[in-house]
């Protein structure tokens, strides 16, 4: 039991830190593209907000993850997976509400590459779990056997 405990944790952390290094890649294409659409100046960096803010809600969905697609086994896909989407949507809304997020520049666009970011991967694994559902019968969290 421990061992599952450790290797789910493991994985969470993991899945957690893609989604970050996502969001923080999605952010500064989209603040490349807004820059030389709008033919502005604009400085490539992130606030400190921004990371702490990154990195509490790639863990808290990959947690979710974990637990609508590797514990909660008895319902279907697509309620788990509007269920995690709903949730997550909540997240992100609660999160504009944060001070010291949107007193930033850019904020909105760290926001949306975000959701994106956890939106994307969420679905890659959630699509990826579900086919080795159907191929094996049996769910799996763990990322790297996922990835097989």
């Amino acid at each position: 039991m421990k061992k599952n405990l450790k290797d789910i944790e493991s994985s969470c952390k993991s899945l957690g830190a893609a989604m970050f290094m996502f969001n923080a890649c999605i952010y500064m294409a989209v603040r490349a593209l807004s820059a030389a659409f709008l033919n502005i100046k604009v400085y490539y960096q992130i606030p400190f907000a921004f990371v702490i803010h990154g990195i509490i809600i790639s863990m808290l969905s990959s947690a979710l993850w974990f637990l609508f697609f590797g514990f909660i086994k008895q319902w279907s896909f697509l309620p788990r997976y509007l269920l995690t989407l709903l949730v997550l949507v909540a997240f992100f809304g609660l999160s504009a509400l944060i001070p010291v997020i949107n007193s930033n520049a850019g904020y909105y666009h760290w926001i949306i590459s975000g959701f994106a970011s956890v939106f994307l991967m969420g679905t890659a694994f959630s699509v990826a779990n579900e086919k080795t559902y159907k191929n094996t019968g049996k769910r799996i969290v763990l990322i790297w056997e996922l990835l097989k």
